[in-house]
């Protein structure tokens, strides 16, 4: 159960970052 928690868990913040770097991406290409 800790296991599965933990790799949601990891699955949901690299999401997050995901999205995160593709919307900095578009901040910094979009003065272009």
């Amino acid at each position: 159960m800790m296991q599965l928690m933990t790799a949601y868990g990891s699955e949901c913040f690299t999401m997050n970052e995901v999205n995160r770097l593709k919307i900095l991406q578009d901040v910094i290409d979009y003065p272009r």
